[in-house]
């Protein structure tokens, strides 16, 4: 299959009209490839899904309407990343509901460096732009990517002072890739872009809604390695931002407020819950670049080894079974392993992310791996 074709079946996968990301994922689980799903639902119709619900070929749009779907996406400069694709960013690859595509304009941040997410309130004081800017425009000259939500307020602060740092930024929006909310951001959205970034995982023409926000806050977190609450009040969508955060495993920090400061009663809480204090950037950069488990070993020295003693006492079974197929200079394919395993799509891939992460195995092109050798795992 060429790079082409896999583009189709993956724009024509993510647009089915009515699933999710965790429909999508149980497809994948089944049928293994969007292809083989699309195959499928063309052999049977309606396809009977395990739930008992049908899956009718109309209800989907074809391949033709795929290739419609990129073409237009290329006259408007935004680019389809799915999960197949060179540029899908691997900290996506660990979360519980990752986006099987997305779409982008200009670039995403390098994955070889650290990454921080800055939220807050929409309505931050002259306290809360002072301390958005502050940590962004710091963090940025020190090479850390600074990702938030495109919103006004501490968002915009932080993407302005990154730009302005010379940093990079990326700005993940709650409606369609060429939606902007707020309006007042529109300079913003054009420097971001050529600058950075600009991702939604939405297609062109949705609408911003409420509903749509929190699912793009997992990925606010979900593509940085420590989450930053500037100013927040008691239900702000930031919290749910850090909530999400903590749930994939992010090091959550906040900025202390006054106690009778209402917008600083949501970060105030954070910290009592067990948030780092974030008083200091120089802090949450050494701690970045010390915990940073995106970042390769090349770019700064690990201070403590990641790998298992040589029998994996340890390891998990499955993990254990994809170890025992891998070889050390000829790469296996994800296909092969999950033929191979008998595994389903989502325990492969949480194995593989992990054993990754653990410095036992080595992604050395898209869905290709190796084993890594212990000699190596310091």
């Amino acid at each position: 299959m060429t790079e082409y074709d896999r583009d189709i079946y993956w724009y024509w996968f993510v647009n089915i009209r009515g699933t999710g990301t965790r429909t999508q994922r149980k497809l994948l689980e089944r049928f293994g490839h969007p292809s083989l799903l699309y195959e499928a639902s063309l052999r049977e119709s309606p396809l009977i899904l395990e739930d008992g619900r049908e899956f009718p070929p109309e209800g989907t749009g074809g391949l033709r309407l795929a290739e419609e779907g990129l073409r237009r996406l290329g006259e408007e400069g935004v680019r389809f990343i799915h999960w197949e694709s060179d540029e899908y960013p691997r900290r996506f690859r660990s979360l519980y509901d990752p986006p099987y595509g997305f779409y982008l304009r200009g670039d995403l941040p390098d994955p070889a460096r650290p990454a921080a997410a800055i939220v807050g309130t929409r309505n931050p004081t002259a306290y809360g732009r002072g301390m958005a800017a502050a940590f962004a425009s710091e963090l940025a000259a020190a090479g850390i990517a600074i990702i938030s939500g495109m919103a006004g307020g501490v968002d915009a602060e932080a993407h302005r002072a990154c730009l302005e740092a010379g940093g990079q930024t990326l700005g993940i929006l709650g409606g369609g890739i060429d939606s902007m909310y707020p309006r007042c951001n529109w300079d913003l959205y054009l420097d971001m872009y050529r600058q950075g970034g600009i991702m939604s995982e939405y297609n062109l023409g949705v609408a911003n809604k409420p509903g749509l926000f929190p699912m793009r806050n997992r990925l606010i977190s979900g593509m940085a390695d420590a989450v930053l609450v500037v100013e927040a009040g008691e239900k702000s969508g930031s919290l749910i931002t850090a909530d999400q955060g903590m749930e994939q495993g992010r090091d959550i920090y906040a900025v202390p407020g006054r106690v009778r400061d209402r917008m600083s009663r949501g970060c105030n809480r954070l910290i009592a819950q067990g948030a780092y204090l974030a008083d200091s950037p120089e802090d949450m950069i050494r701690s970045l670049y010390s915990s940073c488990s995106s970042c390769p070993e090349d770019v700064f020295p690990l201070t403590t080894g990641k790998g298992l003693p040589e029998n994996y006492p340890n390891l998990p079974a499955d993990c254990r079974k994809i170890l025992d197929l891998l070889d050390e200079s000829d790469p296996v394919s994800f296909s092969d392993l999950l033929y191979r395993t008998g595994m389903d799509f989502s325990s492969l891939q949480g194995c593989l992310v992990d054993m990754e992460m653990s410095s036992l195995i080595i992604q050395v092109r898209q869905n290709l791996y190796i084993k890594k050798t212990i000699g190596k795992l310091m």
